[in-house]
């Protein structure tokens, strides 16, 4: 069993997520699949297996480990791009200036 993670502002998030991060983790042998665009890698928007609960439990909880990218690292990992054009599918809203961005992204889309 496994766990799809994404942050709540990011609104784009591509349709064929899931089933890109599950091929390429299955393709490759990797236990997390994790998005990346643009040249950056989106630790939050994730695929996991379930079986890591303790560990991530742990690393949270007797390490103070808060860094995603430290405890992905752990593990055998794929990482997943998607283009940037003609919007950042992983573009999140953090403020005004982002929801106006992304209030446009959203009506040129509907247009489409």
């Amino acid at each position: 069993a496994h766990l799809l993670s994404a942050p709540g502002d990011t609104p784009f998030l591509p349709a064929d997520l899931l089933t890109r991060l599950e091929a390429a983790r299955s393709r490759t042998g990797a236990e997390i699949a994790v998005a990346a665009s643009d040249a950056r890698t989106h630790h939050a928007v994730a695929l996991w297996p379930v079986a890591l609960r303790e560990d991530l439990r742990r690393a949270l909880v007797e390490e103070d480990e808060r860094k995603v990218s430290a405890f992905i690292a752990r593990y055998a990992n794929v990482i997943v791009e998607w283009p940037a054009e003609p919007y950042d599918p992983f573009f999140n809203v953090n403020r005004p200036e982002d929801l106006a961005r992304a209030e446009a992204i959203a009506r040129a889309e509907s247009r489409s």
